[in-house]
This record gives C-alpha cells, structure tokens and sequence, in this order.
C-alpha cells in the first residue's frame, strides 16, 4: 500500500515524532520550524512494540482538542524511527524496539484520519536536524553518529546529499560486526555487533571488565577520568579505540570533513570523549583522511525530533 505523503500545504501546524530505544518524543511545530509544545515517553516496547503508533495517535488527538486544532489545520507528520525505512515508509525490522517488517507511513496515517506521513530512519533524522539548525549547517560532507541507549547508527551526507541506499539502510554501521569471538547476541541476533560496544549498554560492558562499580554514564566515568582514577581511564581508552578504529573505516568509505556526535552527554564531557575517539580515529585512519574533525552535535537527544520536522518543512519549500 502507497503512503498518502501528500502534504497539506495551507496547514499552519506539523507534527514530528522520534522513536528510539528509550524515548517516544512527540513535538508540535509552527509551519515556521518553532517548536510549540513537545512531550516525551519512555518507549513502550511490550507485545512487540504494538502500543507505540496507538499512543502516538492518541497523544496527537488529544493535543489537537486542547489546541482547538483540525485535522486541515496540519500540514503533515514526520516520524523518525530506529530501523532502515524505504522510499515507502515501509520498516526493515527495528530490533531494539521489538518492530518486525511493516509500513510505519501507511500505519499511522490510519490511525490519524489519513494525515500525510513521512517515516525515516532515526540517524538520518538526527543528522537533518543538525543541518538544519545544529552544528552541521553549512557541512557538504559528513557523518552524523547517533547514540543510544542499546543502538548505534549513521546519518550520511556527501556533497550534500543524503545518503539512503536501497532499502534505506546504509547507515545501519551499529551492526557491522568487529569481534567474532562475542558470546553474547545483539539484539539483531547476530554477535560482535559494532553497537554491543559503543551503545551506552556497551560502555556499561566495557566498564564491567574493569570492576568499574560506580554509575556506568559518560558523566560518572569522565568526572573520574578527572581525579586520575586509573580503571575510568583504561574503560574510556579502550571505548574510544573501538569508536575511533569504526569511525576510521567510515573515514575511508566516504571521506566526511565532520564527524558529528549525537548523544545524552553536556559539552564539557562531549569535548573530552571526542578528543580520545579523535586520538584513535588518527591512529588508524589513512592519510589523505585524517584531516576530519570529531565534534559533539548541538541537538543532542532532541535531534531526530527536528529532523522529522525538517522532513515536512523542507518539502514545502
């Protein structure tokens, strides 16, 4: 079934709409880009993620009542989601969401008096989000890396195009696989899976090895990376050589000017991790690309929520 994308184009409201691992974020936007309201949920993953579309419609219909707003009062929704998603909007499996194969566009249009919806992968909507009003503005050639609390993806753009392949997944790098010795299954079903380690639930793995029994966050290891506490340092080291040596072999495949960090981390701490990812990515990287630059996204957790409004916005110009 074809996806009604048809957008609404004499609507003065959009809805954008961010589903990851942890969080459903639902944002009211202005036809002007001005978010106007926003609410967060942690993600209901129970019977294979059935309730989150439902949720997400019922959250909008009762926004729309208190807001006195028609379904002809919007323009559209955009939907970022942590799956590769065809020019359909049909999913390819979202295994830390627990989604199998099915059309997200063609399903909550159904649910919402068949509103135009346009559905993304979650990384490519952070990164549209950083382009259009975050630190990747004015960036041709780059590399947008999302972070999560069990997931790891890639937002792609070169020469200032975004970067798809056929089914929509060519940023899936969470699951390239790096150790065949992992015993432990990623939640794809595969093991060794790039994102069992460099996924906030990685850096908890990695910590585990070294007795670290404090919070396991970027904030508790970094502010013990900061007292000279030796076990803190050896877990961001060798967190940061698994990064740096997968950011390499992106580095290689296309050349990015930036790599730009999407994560729950502030800019003290985001500064210090890129500088030892940066230190790895050197040392691995070949020559003629090692002039990239690491930095941290301003978004943060918010950045595929804009994202999904920029999918709306940048179709009505």
């Amino acid at each position: 079934m074809i996806p009604n994308n048809k957008l609404n184009k004499y609507g003065d409201f959009l809805y954008a709409i961010n589903v990851d691992d942890t969080n459903i974020q639902i944002g009211l936007f202005s036809k002007d880009g001005e978010l106007i309201e926003s609410l967060k949920k942690h993600t209901i993953k129970a019977r294979q993620g059935e309730e989150i579309l439902p949720f997400i419609a019922n959250s909008i219909k009762s926004q729309m009542i208190l807001r006195n707003i028609r379904y002809c009062d919007i323009i559209g929704i955009g939907i970022a989601v942590p799956g590769p998603v065809n020019k359909l909007g049909v999913i390819f499996n979202a295994p830390n969401i627990n989604w199998k194969k099915y059309n997200i566009a063609v399903r909550l249009s159904s649910l919402l008096n068949n509103l135009p919806v346009i559905a993304e992968n979650d990384s490519n909507c952070s990164l549209l989000g950083e382009k259009w009003i975050g630190n990747a503005q004015g960036i041709d050639n780059c590399v947008n890396i999302k972070i999560t609390k069990e997931g790891v993806g890639a937002g792609i753009f070169l020469d200032n195009h975004l970067i798809k392949g056929r089914n929509g997944a060519c940023g899936e790098i969470g699951h390239i696989q790096i150790n065949e010795k992992e015993e432990e299954k990623c939640n794809c079903g595969k093991k060794g899976c790039l994102e069992q380690y460099i996924s906030l639930k990685g850096l908890k793995k990695i910590a585990k090895e070294f007795n670290f029994n404090k919070n396991t966050d970027f904030k508790e290891i970094i502010e013990e990376i900061k007292k000279g506490d030796e076990n803190a340092i050896k877990i961001m080291e060798k967190y940061s050589e698994i990064f740096g040596k997968a950011l390499s072999i992106l580095g290689n495949h296309y050349n990015p000017s930036h790599f730009i960090l999407n994560l729950s981390i502030n800019n003290e701490d985001g500064e210090i991790l890129c500088k030892y990812i940066k230190k790895y990515y050197e040392k691995y990287e070949f020559y003629a690309c090692n002039d990239c630059n690491i930095i941290l996204g301003k978004l943060s957790d918010n950045s595929g929520m804009y994202g999904a409004a920029n999918l709306i916005l940048s179709k009505l110009v």
